[in-house]
Parts: structure tokens; C-alpha cells; sequence
């Protein structure tokens, strides 16, 4: 069975990719990193309000025997510096690579 987290699943990409791990019986376990806590209902699922999209040292415990990562912060051409962005999938990467 495997461990999947999702960041920024609230929005349409992100709800298809927690749909689909929810429904997968290969998943066992589905975390979900939000602005705001949902009230989705499901056994398998587990979301973890954030403050920062770029700061993930609190939460690096969640990374943790993770076998899937989806990155789906709902970001629009023009509306977040490239910078940023680039910033936030290198966090993303270096907190998912620590032992």
C-alpha cells in the first residue's frame, strides 16, 4: 500500500488527484497540505492546514515513507513571480528528499 500527499488539492486540479487516490485501493493513505481544512470525510484522508507554501520545516514529518507527491498549488501565468514559484518547488523537492 502507498502514502501520497497532495499540496494545494483544493482547487480543481487538486480535488481530481485526491478523487483518484481516495478511489485507488493501491493507496492506502492520502495527506492533503491546505490553507484552510476541508470537510472531506474519508477514512484513508488526512488534511494539515499550512501557513506557508515555502516554509514546510514544521511539517516535515508528513514527508516522511511517502511513496507519491503531488504538487498542485493553483498557480496562474502572471499571478505568482516565477521566483517564487521556482522557491516553492525546490522546498517542496528538498523536504520530500529528508531522511
Amino acid at each position: 500500500m502507498k502514502k501520497a500527499i497532495i499540496v494545494g488539492a483544493s482547487r480543481m486540479v487538486g480535488k481530481l488527484i485526491l478523487d483518484q487516490c481516495i478511489s485507488s485501493s493501491e493507496i492506502s493513505k492520502v495527506t492533503f497540505l491546505v490553507r484552510t481544512k476541508t470537510d472531506y470525510k474519508d477514512p484513508k484522508f488526512c488534511d494539515v492546514s499550512i501557513d506557508s507554501f515555502v516554509d514546510y520545516s514544521k511539517h516535515s514529518d508528513l514527508f516522511k515513507d511517502i511513496d507519491l507527491a503531488f504538487f498542485c498549488i493553483g498557480v496562474y501565468t502572471g499571478q505568482v513571480d516565477d521566483n517564487m514559484l521556482n522557491k516553492s518547488l525546490w522546498i517542496m523537492h528538498l523536504n520530500s528528499q529528508q531522511p
